[in-house]
């Protein structure tokens, strides 16, 4: 399901002028399968999927050309939310009993949301701008198993996936013998992706795996461009931002039955080596010229504060591995740039700014004593790649730029693991 709107505002002036533009746009996506009481049996496989996908979009375009003096100004915010749900109570879902009959449960959260203006202001004598986009989601995917068996000779898998794109994109440009322009984007997800086994439930397969995971890009983009004769100015700011929780839970009493169990719970991409996903990235970009004096501030930031959970009560366990693992990882790039030239006075302020708190916590309260165990592998994790990049170029006869690039980059991480009870 998409949601696009677009928004244009051009005046034309021959003194004096002042435009606007504002566009909002706001999504609620709930979508769902709540299954009580009842018994499904499948002929071959089964798969029980709730998922959202879709992108909800702005496209705000803003210009005023004046002959004296234009001021014009642009807003653009898409916001998204909702919650893509499965709740399984009292029920028994059952596979094929023929060899390799598999269940699926998966819930699976892959909206995009999307905010982008240009504008672009012009005048003989003075020339300001203000342009701002924001982009924001906060959505949920869940999954629980209430005193529900599942039943497989295949795999048998239950996934909570959110996935989410969130991009903020703002370009702007001013022209006139003054110039004056503030650009700025803002982009943030957050939300939560759980997965929750309440009652007696027992999961019976060839594989079991129980994933929760999420793993979004955040981009926000801004971009001025200022040129003038006598004096330019701006600012370029960009925020990009990620939080929320993932979870994944299993009350005393449950059962578990496979050759290879695993539960898994995670935040941020996992052994990639691709250097293009970030769960953040900001960039602000700003150029400013003017034949007397330029000044031109950029700053981006990259922020993440997430929360990775596993609890495991004690519970029945018959595999030869079980793995019970939560990881947390920050992937952030800041990158702030810009050029200015003034042929008597320039400064230029080039800052990026990187922040990552992680918290971790893996409890797992052991294994009741009818359980058959081989291997056990209990791991946490709190890692991250923050990559802050700062460059600023240009003079003049004066220059001040005592910030003319400057990185700041902080990490946190709160890792703990607690195992008790007995496990054999």
């Amino acid at each position: 399901r998409d949601a696009e709107v677009t928004a244009t505002s051009a005046s034309l002036t021959g003194a004096f002028g002042i435009s606007a533009t504002v566009a909002v746009l706001d999504m609620d996506k709930k979508t769902g399968i709540a299954v009580d009481g009842s018994t499904l049996a499948a002929g071959t496989n089964l798969l029980a999927q709730a998922r959202q996908h879709g992108e909800t979009a702005i496209d705000a375009y803003q210009a005023g050309i004046s002959g004296a003096a234009a001021v014009s100004a642009a807003y653009a915010q898409s916001s998204s939310s909702g919650s893509t749900a499965i709740s399984l109570k009292n029920s028994t879902l059952k596979a094929a009993e023929a060899e390799n009959g598999s269940i699926a449960i998966q819930a699976e959260d892959a909206g995009a949301t999307r905010a982008n203006v240009t504008g672009m202001t012009a005048a003989g004598f003075i020339s300001g701008g203000a342009l701002i986009t924001k982009a924001e989601n906060d959505s949920d995917t869940s999954i629980t198993l209430d005193s529900t068996m599942l039943t497989g000779t295949g795999d048998v898998t239950v996934e909570s996936s959110k996935s989410n794109t969130v991009s903020a994109k703002t370009l702007g440009g001013a022209a006139g013998a003054l110039a004056l322009q503030g650009v700025v984007a803002a982009a943030e997800d957050k939300g939560s992706s759980t997965i929750a086994l309440t009652g007696k439930s027992a999961l019976s397969g060839k594989d079991l795996a129980l994933t929760a995971k999420s793993t979004p890009q955040v981009m926000a983009d801004a971009t001025a461009y200022s040129g003038a004769l006598v004096g330019a100015g701006g600012a370029s700011i960009a925020t990009a931002k990620v939080g929320g929780k993932v979870q994944l839970t299993a009350a005393e009493g449950a059962s578990f039955t496979g050759d290879d169990i695993a539960f898994t719970a995670f935040y941020g991409q996992q052994g990639d080596d691709n250097s293009s996903y970030k769960n953040a990235k900001a960039t602000a970009v700003g150029n400013a010229a003017a034949r007397g004096g330029t000044i031109q501030a950029n700053v981006a930031t990259a922020e993440q504060d997430t929360e990775v959970h596993v609890d495991l009560g004690k519970s029945k366990y018959t595999a030869e591995n079980l793995t019970i693992a939560g990881n947390n990882a920050a992937a952030l790039d800041a990158t702030a740039k810009g050029v200015a030239i003034g042929g008597y006075f320039a400064s230029g302020t080039n800052i990026a700014n990187l922040t990552g708190n992680l918290t971790t916590n893996i409890a797992a309260k052991g294994a009741a004593e009818d359980s058959a165990l081989g291997n056990v592998y209990i791991s946490s994790s709190g890692y991250g790649e923050l990559d802050g990049k700062a460059d600023g170029a240009g003079g003049g006869l004066v220059t001040i730029s005592p910030w003319a690039a400057k990185a700041n980059s902080t990490l946190h991480t709160d890792t703990n693991t607690s195992i008790s009870g007995g496990w054999k």
